[in-house]
């Protein structure tokens, strides 16, 4: 599908990006604004919490049988009272 090569300049490019952004954000006022946004608390949330599930639940429930999924149950029960939390810290 996609060469080797390509796939690991694409990986270093994507950390690149991220590097690029977070200095962006540490060195000038508009990237302060951006970092400190609740949208940018409820994405870096989301992405936690999608990586989370993947890899604990997904995959502890290949190795050890489904009752491992329940972690990702509860985190969504719970995912309300931290998205609020997480918005009321962003706008601080």
């Amino acid at each position: 599908m996609f060469s080797p090569l390509f796939v690991v300049g694409a990986m270093f490019a994507y950390i690149a990006l991220l590097f690029f952004l977070a200095r962006l954000a540490e060195r000038t006022r508009r990237g302060r604004v951006l970092a400190n946004h609740p949208f940018t608390y409820a994405l870096a949330l989301s992405v936690y919490c999608t990586t989370w599930t993947y890899y604990g639940s997904v995959g502890r429930a290949a190795t050890g049988g489904m009752g491992a999924a329940a972690g990702g149950c509860v985190g969504a029960g719970r995912s309300g009272a931290s998205a609020r939390r997480s918005a009321r810290s962003g706008r601080r």
